[in-house]
C-alpha cells in the first residue's frame, strides 16, 4: 500500500479543507512545532482505512471533531501495484448525540471513481479494506507506524521490559485467551461424551439387528395375505363390471322405446307446422308488390302535403315583403337626424381628454362646485408637473431619515459589540488557563494511578500462580520444587482499574475541554476581527447616510419644512387646487354635463339610427328574395304530385292482378299469412329435426333389441357381488395398513441404527477432541510455549535486524542475541559488545533497524510500499542526524516511501522534501516544502 493523496476537514487540529499529496515522493519529513499537527495527519490515514486512530483507539467517540465543528470528513487515496483505490469517511454529530458515519470505497477504472459494490455497508467497507490491505488495523498501527522511540527502550532495557514491549506489540495475551478456550473445549467435549454415552445405553437399548430380522419375516407374510385378496377383489370387479353393463343396456333399450313412442304421438302437429310453412312461403311471393303499392300510396300523401305547405309560404312570403317596404319608409325618415348628431359629438371630443386628464389624477366634475381664492398660477401643466416632482421626492425623503436614522443605531450597535467582544475573550484566556492547570494535575494523578495499578497487576500474577503450586513438586514457572507456599493475598487490581479509568476520564475530559475553549478562543479572535470590520464599515455608512439625507431635504427647503407628514398635507392641498381648476375648465365648455357620458350617449343615439336604416334595407331585399324562392317551390310541388298520383294508380292496379293469381282473397288474407324469415326458418328446422329423430329412434330401438338378443337383467344378483367386492375390499385395506405399519416400524428401525451408529462415530470424535484439547491446556497452561515463541521472534528480530545494519553501516556491524540479551559485533574492532553501551547514534541506528525488522515481520507477506518513523530524533548530535538521513535514505532503494514525523530543524533540512503542518488561529495548514 502506497499512500498518493490524503484530503481532510474538521479533523482534529485541522478545521478546514487541507490536502497533502504524496506523488513522486520516496523520502520526506513532517515537521512543525509541538501540537501543530504531524501525527494527526497519520491518525487521518488510519481513521480513513479503519475508522480508528493509532493514538485514540477502536472507539475515538467525538474527540476526533475540530473545535466548535458538527462535521469531519478524510479522503485518502492510495495505490496497491497498479490499483488506484480511495476511502472515504464522514461523521456528524447533532445535539451532544453519538456520531454517525459514512465510508465510501471506490476504485479508479476507466478514468473516473466508481464505488466498489461490496462496500456500501460500514462492516463491508471495512472487511474489504483489510482484505486489499493485506493488514487489520493492528497490524497496520504495527508495521507502518513505528514509534522509533519505544525500540530503543527495547534494545538497551531488560529482558522483561522487552518481552512486556514483544508481547504487546506481537500481540501474544492470545495465547492465555487460547489456553482458556482449550479448556473450555476439553470440557464440552467431555460432557459431549457424557451425554452421546447414556443416549446409546438409554433411547437406543433396543436397536438391534435381530428386531431387523423378525420386522422383516412378519412383513413378508403380511404382503402374501396383501396380493392374495388383491386377486380376488380384481375377479370380482370384472363380474361386476359385467352385471352392471347388462343394467345399462336393459335401461337404454326401454328409453329408446319411449322415445319412438313419443316421435309417433306427434304427427298431427307436425303436418299442421307443415301447411303453415307453404303459406307463408307464399305470401313471402307477395310481398315485394304489397309493400311497393303500400309505399306509393303513403308516398303520394306526403306530396299532397308538401305541396299544400308550399302555396300557404308563397302566400305568408308575399306579406312579408310588404311589411319590410313600410319599415323601410320609417327608417329613412330617423336617419335625417344623424348630421345633427355628428356635429354635436365634435363638439364633445376636444373636451374628452381634459376629463380624462380629471379622472386619472383622482378628480371628479363635483370639484366644479368649490371656490378658489384669486391668484396668479403659471400655466396649469407647468404647475402640476412641479407638483408630480416634489410628490415623487417625498418618498425618498421619509427613507433617506430612516437610513440615516437606522445607520446611525447600527453604528451603535457595533461599537458595543466591539466592547462586549474583548471582554469575553478576556474570560475565555482566564478559563483557558485554570483548564490547563487542573490538566497538569490531573496527568500527573493518572501515572501516579497507572503506575500503582502495574504493580497490583504484577502481585497478581503471582498469586494467580499459587493454585498450581503443590508443595514438594516443581513450579510450572521456574521448575523449582516448592519448599512453601506463598500466603494468599487480597486482589486491589479492580479498586486501583477503577481509579485509574476515573483519572483517565478526568484526563480525557480536560483535553477535551481545553480544545474546546482553545476552539472557541480562536473563534472569538475571529469574531472579534469581524466585528471591527463590521464598526467600520457600519461608521463609514452612516456618514453617507447623513450626507444623503441633507440632499434629500434641499428640494423642500422652499416649502419651509422637511417634516414628510407637513410636506404630505401642503402636496396634497396643492393637488386638489389643481384638480378643482380643471374640473371648472370642463364644465364651462360642457354646461356642467359628463363629457364622457354625454358622447357616449350621443354616439349610441347616432349608431342606433344608421344601424336601422341598414337592417331596413337587409329586410327589404330578403324578403324579396323569399318571395321568389317560395313562388319556385310550391311550382315544383304541383308538378311532383302529379306525378306521384300517376304512379300510385299503375301500382294497385299491378297488386290486384297478382293476388288474383294467389290462395289469398285480399291483402289482409297475405298479411295473416305472411310469416318473419326467422319464423320459416325455425319451422323448417323443427320439420328437418323430427324426420331424423324419429328415423334416429326407430334405429337405436332396433340396435338394442338386438344386442340384448333375448337376455333380461337380474338386481338381485347384482347386489350379492357388490356385497362380495365390499368385504373383500375391507380386508385388502387392514392388509394394506398392516404392511404399511410394518414397514414404517422397519424403516424407522433401520434409521434407528444408522443414527446409532453415527452417534457411536461422533462419541469417537469427542473422545478424540477431549484427549486433544486437555493435553493443549495442559501445554499452553505454563509460560514455556510464550517463552520458546518470544525467543525465536527475538532471534528472527535480531537476523532481519543485522541485514539492514550491515548495508546502512557498511557491514561494520552486527546485531546478536544470545543468553537473552542484544549484543553487536564491531567488525572494525573484532569486538563483541552488549547493545547497552552503544553511543547514542549508534543506539538509535540499531533501535531504527529492530523497528523495520518488526514491520517486516509483522507484515509477513504483505508488501509494504510506506513507513512513517515517529519519535526519538530529539537527542541526536548533528554527525548522527548526518548517519540517520543516510539510513533513512537507503531504504528507499527498494521502492519504500518512508515519512519521518519530527520537529528538529536540523534532520528536517537533510531530508530531500519536508511537509510543514504550522498552527493558525482557523486552523492547522499543511504545505510542501522541497
Amino acid at each position: 500500500m502506497r499512500p498518493l493523496r490524503l484530503e481532510l476537514q474538521g479533523f482534529g487540529c485541522f478545521r478546514e479543507v487541507t490536502a497533502v499529496s504524496f506523488d513522486d515522493l520516496e523520502l520526506f519529513a513532517i515537521s512543525g512545532p509541538t501540537g501543530a499537527g504531524k501525527s494527526t495527519l497519520l491518525d487521518a490515514m488510519t481513521y480513513a482505512l479503519y475508522g480508528s486512530t493509532a493514538r485514540l483507539g477502536r472507539q475515538p467517540g467525538t474527540t476526533l471533531f475540530s473545535a466548535g465543528k458538527e462535521q469531519l470528513a478524510v479522503a485518502f487515496e492510495f495505490a496497491l501495484g497498479a490499483e488506484l483505490y480511495r476511502v472515504t469517511r464522514v461523521a456528524e454529530r447533532k445535539g451532544g448525540r453519538s456520531p454517525k458515519s459514512e465510508v465510501r470505497l471506490e476504485a479508479f477504472q476507466g478514468g473516473v471513481w466508481r464505488q466498489l459494490p461490496e462496500s456500501e455497508k460500514i462492516a463491508e467497507a471495512n472487511r474489504k479494506v483489510e482484505a486489499l490491505v493485506g493488514l487489520d488495523y493492528d497490524s497496520f498501527t504495527r508495521a507502518v507506524l513505528l514509534p522509533q522511540g519505544a525500540f530503543d527502550q527495547f534494545l538497551r532495557g531488560s529482558a522483561k521490559e522487552r518481552i512486556k514491549l514483544l508481547t504487546s506489540l506481537l500481540g501474544l495475551e492470545r495465547v492465555e485467551r487460547m489456553q482458556r478456550l482449550a479448556g473450555e473445549r476439553a470440557r464440552l467435549a467431555k460432557a459431549r461424551m457424557q451425554g452421546l454415552t447414556e443416549r446409546l445405553e438409554g433411547d437406543y437399548a433396543g436397536v438391534t439387528p435381530e428386531r431387523r430380522g423378525a420386522l422383516r419375516r412378519e412383513l413378508e407374510a403380511a404382503e402374501g395375505s396383501q396380493r392374495e385378496l388383491t386377486a380376488q377383489r380384481a375377479a370380482l370387479g370384472e363380474r361386476l363390471r359385467d352385471l352392471e353393463a347388462l343394467a345399462v343396456l336393459a335401461e337404454r333399450a326401454q328409453c329408446a322405446r319411449a322415445r319412438l313412442e313419443a316421435l309417433r304421438a306427434q304427427a298431427a302437429e307436425i303436418a299442421a307446422a307443415r301447411q303453415a310453412l307453404e303459406h307463408a312461403r307464399a305470401a313471402q311471393a307477395l310481398e315485394p308488390p304489397l309493400e311497393a303499392e303500400a309505399a306509393l300510396r303513403a308516398r303520394l300523401e306526403g306530396v299532397r302535403r308538401e305541396a299544400a305547405a308550399c302555396a300557404a309560404r308563397a302566400e305568408r312570403a308575399e306579406a312579408e315583403l310588404e311589411r319590410a317596404q313600410a319599415a323601410l319608409q320609417e327608417a329613412a325618415a330617423a336617419h335625417a337626424r344623424v348630421p345633427e348628431l355628428s356635429a354635436q359629438l365634435e363638439g364633445l371630443a376636444e373636451v374628452r381628454p381634459l376629463m380624462a386628464q380629471l379622472r386619472a389624477r383622482g378628480g371628479d366634475l363635483a370639484l366644479a362646485q368649490e371656490t378658489l381664492p384669486a391668484s396668479q398660477a403659471a400655466d396649469w401643466d407647468t404647475a402640476w408637473d412641479a407638483l408630480g416632482r416634489l410628490e415623487a421626492a417625498l418618498p425618498g425623503l421619509k427613507r433617506a431619515q430612516e437610513d440615516a436614522q437606522e445607520a446611525a443605531a447600527a453604528a451603535e450597535r457595533a461599537e458595543r459589540a466591539v466592547t462586549e467582544t474583548e471582554a469575553t475573550i478576556a474570560r475565555t484566556k482566564e478559563q483557558l488557563r485554570v483548564t490547563c492547570e487542573e490538566g497538569k494535575a490531573a496527568g500527573a494523578h493518572k501515572e501516579r494511578c497507572k503506575e500503582a495499578l502495574e504493580a497490583a497487576r504484577a502481585q497478581d500474577q503471582a498469586a494467580a500462580l499459587r493454585p498450581h503450586l503443590h508443595v514438594g513438586e516443581p513450579c510450572p514457572v521456574c521448575d523449582q520444587v516448592v519448599r512453601d507456599l506463598p500466603p494468599p493475598r487480597p486482589s486491589q487490581v479492580a479498586a486501583l482499574q477503577r481509579a485509574f479509568d476515573d483519572a483517565e476520564a478526568r484526563l480525557q475530559a480536560l483535553r477535551e475541554r481545553y480544545q474546546a475553549e482553545k476552539g472557541r478562543l480562536g473563534m472569538l479572535r475571529q469574531t472579534l476581527d469581524d466585528r471591527r470590520e463590521a464598526l467600520e464599515r457600519a461608521q463609514a455608512l452612516r456618514t453617507r447616510q447623513t450626507a444623503r439625507l441633507a440632499e434629500a431635504e434641499a428640494v423642500f427647503r422652499e416649502l419651509g419644512t422637511t417634516d414628510p407628514e407637513a410636506l404630505a398635507r401642503l402636496l396634497r392641498a396643492r393637488r386638489r387646487e389643481l384638480l378643482v381648476r380643471l374640473a371648472q375648465r370642463i364644465c364651462e365648455r360642457t354646461g356642467g354635463r359628463d363629457p364622457e357620458v354625454a358622447y357616449r350617449a350621443l354616439s349610441r343615439e347616432r349608431g342606433a339610427l344608421e344601424a336601422a336604416l341598414r337592417t331596413a334595407q337587409s329586410a327589404l331585399a330578403e324578403a324579396r328574395a323569399a318571395r321568389e324562392r317560395e313562388r319556385a317551390a310550391a311550382s315544383a310541388a304541383a308538378s311532383r304530385l302529379r306525378d306521384q298520383e300517376a304512379e300510385a294508380l299503375a301500382a294497385a292496379q299491378r297488386l290486384s292482378e297478382a293476388l288474383a293469381q294467389s290462395p289469398f282473397k285480399d291483402a289482409a288474407a297475405v298479411r295473416q299469412a305472411a310469416l318473419a324469415a326467422d319464423r320459416q326458418a325455425a319451422l323448417a328446422t323443427r320439420l328437418e329435426r323430427y324426420a331424423r329423430d324419429l328415423e334416429a329412434a326407430e334405429r337405436e330401438s332396433a340396435k338394442f333389441s338386438a344386442e340384448l338378443a333375448g337376455r333380461t337383467f337380474d338386481a338381485e344378483a347384482l347386489s350379492a357381488v357388490r356385497r362380495e367386492l365390499s368385504e373383500t375390499e375391507a380386508a385388502l385395506e387392514a392388509a394394506q395398513r398392516r404392511v404399511g405399519e410394518l414397514s414404517g416400524e422397519l424403516g424407522r428401525l433401520e434409521r434407528q441404527l444408522e443414527r446409532a451408529k453415527a452417534l457411536r462415530q461422533e462419541l469417537a470424535q469427542a473422545r478424540d477432541e477431549a484427549s486433544l484439547y486437555t493435553e493443549l491446556d495442559r501445554d499452553l497452561h505454563t509460560q514455556r510455549f510464550p517463552s520458546y515463541l518470544l525467543d525465536r521472534v527475538q532471534r528472527e528480530l535480531a537476523l532481519r535486524a543485522s541485514d539492514i545494519l550491515r548495508r546502512v553501516t557498511d557491514g561494520r556491524f552486527d546485531l546478536r542475541f544470545e543468553g537473552g540479551e542484544y549484543s553487536v559485533l564491531d567488525a572494525w574492532s573484532g569486538e563483541l559488545r552488549s547493545a547497552k553501551t552503544l553511543s547514542g547514534g549508534e543506539s538509535f541506528i540499531t533501535s531504527l533497524a529492530l523497528a523495520l525488522a518488526l514491520s517486516d515481520t509483522l507484515a509477513g507477506s504483505t508488501a509494504l510500499g510506506a513507513l512513517f518513523l515517529d519519535e526519538g530524533f530529539g537527542t541526536l548530535d548533528a554527525e548522527t542526524l548526518d548517519a540517520v538521513a543516510g539510513v533513512l535514505e537507503s531504504l528507499t532503494v527498494t521502492g519504500r516511501m518512508v515519512g519521518v514525523i519530527t520537529h528538529v530543524q536540523e534532520l528536517t533540512e537533510r531530508l530531500p522534501a519536508r511537509l510543514i503542518v504550522r498552527k493558525t488561529p482557523a486552523g492547522s495548514v499543511a504545505a510542501w516544502e522541497v
